[in-house]
């Protein structure tokens, strides 16, 4: 049976902006988007974000589709109901929590800029006098240079959250994993060659 990681390894998942002049693709772990027939130059900066916000909300939901489907095939549709509608208390506010995170992220040149708030709310934000300084290829590979950061700042306040939730909902097991934790950091430092 083939496992969640490798399904979600194995995603194509493709889409078009609403005005279908771009053309977005997570593919292997990776966002990539495409303009189609010359489009690069024929947006205003706030009119290509709004459709590229547009277009990242759209891989959000086909991203979470592929999810629920893996998780279906996986681990069982009760276990995918809960990952969408969680049953119990601490859980629906460890969803609320999350739903309510915010986050954004800046590219390599500073030029453009992403945020959300839950996956939801997207902004898409480029700087005037980009199109002039960066050629359609500068400029994909400018966007695909804000989703790495995106997804660790997610992941960094998803961390802290899970910290949180778990130190207030189960203290025992928060401090199980806390101690293995500095634990392991020890034994990494043993083994280290000392100068």
């Amino acid at each position: 049976m083939e496992s969640w990681g490798d399904m979600m390894r194995r995603l194509d998942l493709k889409v078009t902006s609403p005005d279908k002049r771009i053309r977005g693709r997570v593919h292997q772990g990776m966002a990539d988007i495409k303009f189609i027939d010359n489009a690069y130059r024929e947006y205003t900066e706030a009119a290509m974000g709004s459709q590229i916000a547009a277009l990242c909300q759209l891989l959000w939901v086909g991203y979470r589709k592929a999810d629920v489907l893996a998780t279906t095939q996986t681990a069982g549709a009760a276990a995918a109901e809960e990952m969408r509608h969680p049953a119990g208390f601490a859980d629906r506010e460890l969803f609320a929590a999350r739903r309510a995170m915010e986050m954004g992220a800046t590219s390599d040149s500073g030029r453009l800029a992403i945020s959300c708030v839950g996956f939801q709310n997207w902004r898409f934000t480029i700087q005037r006098g980009t199109f002039d300084a960066l050629s359609e290829n500068e400029f994909r590979a400018d966007f695909r240079s804000v989703v790495r950061p995106l997804m660790d700042d997610y992941h960094e306040k998803l961390d802290a959250l899970l910290d949180a939730h778990r130190r207030r909902f189960d203290p025992e097991g928060y401090q199980s994993i806390k101690d293995r934790e500095r634990f392991e950091k020890r034994q990494e430092a043993a083994a280290r060659p000392h100068t």
